[in-house]
């Protein structure tokens, strides 16, 4: 078996244990933050892949083709966002991302399906159960959105938890009924460390976590949170998603040309994806 460029997948599935998940490209050695070395958890049981351990700050390496294996141990790293997490990658069922958070599914799943969950302008939610090619469980706040109180600019699925954020913040348990949260501030990126929710303004650096499953949100130092979001398209697996203005999303499968699989009946535009567990 021939192993692929560690550093050529590093970037999918490189996590540190301390706050978050990141893509090592997106790490500012200059300007980390200090932390005690600390080792990278053990990788999950991978179905379709065998995940290598790392070392020296990087996640482990996917190897391809090949059949289920247990992920080695990530390397060790003095620095926020460099200790490696070896084994990223879902199990059985749960679709591949380009995700920095992806891993292991991180709550119950039972009775539920892996999904696929777009959000955007108006307060768009909606959810796909066959990689993209249908989208339903359509719900919004309000036609034809724009950049205003409405917008959600990302979403995530963590500890059996959607959360969709912008200026607003929403819950569900299984990607169908939806709780509207008190907060305040625009975030766009949600990730999920030790097990706490964290929300984090990619541009202005404002964060919030939450104890308590989403339910209250309060002030946390944005410099510690380190988070990434699939803003505009997601590669899962063979499969692309991409959107496109009047709120489309257009999907390719193994290379082949983008088709249009969704419109929103009142245009609102989807800024995100992400993949989780719903119900069917």
């Amino acid at each position: 078996m021939k192993f692929l460029d560690l550093a050529s997948f590093a970037f999918v599935f490189s996590c540190f244990s301390a706050v978050a998940c990141v893509s090592s490209s997106d790490i500012d050695e200059g300007s980390a933050v200090e932390e005690p070395p600390s080792n990278g958890g053990t990788g999950g049981i991978a179905p379709d892949v065998t995940v290598q351990g790392g070392s020296s700050g990087s996640g482990g390496a996917v190897v391809l083709p090949a059949t289920g294996g247990i992920g080695g141990i990530g390397g060790t790293a003095p620095v926020i966002g460099m200790g490696g997490s070896a084994g990223a990658f879902m199990d059985a069922g749960m679709p591949m991302m380009n995700n920095p958070d992806a891993g292991a599914p991180k709550g119950p799943t039972e009775g539920k399906v892996p999904a696929l969950m777009a959000v955007g302008y108006g307060g768009l939610r909606v959810l796909s159960r066959d990689g993209g090619k249908t989208w339903t469980n359509r719900q919004i706040l309000a036609p034809q959105g724009g950049d205003d109180q409405n917008l959600l600019r990302s979403a995530a699925w963590f500890d059996g938890l959607f959360v969709a954020v912008g200026w607003k913040v929403m819950t569900s348990e299984d990607g169908v009924t939806w709780i509207e949260r008190k907060k305040t501030g625009l975030h766009d990126c949600v990730t999920f460390a030790n097990g706490n929710f964290y929300l984090k303004n990619l541009r202005g650096g404002d964060a919030k976590v939450s104890k308590d499953r989403g339910v209250t949100w309060t002030d946390t130092p944005g410099g510690t949170v380190i988070c990434n979001s699939n803003f505009d398209s997601l590669t899962n697996g063979n499969v692309r998603l991409r959107t496109a203005w009047q709120g489309i999303i257009e999907r390719s499968e193994g290379g082949s040309a983008f088709k249009k699989v969704y419109q929103d009946p009142q245009e609102n535009h989807p800024n995100a994806f992400n993949t989780g567990w719903a119900v069917p």
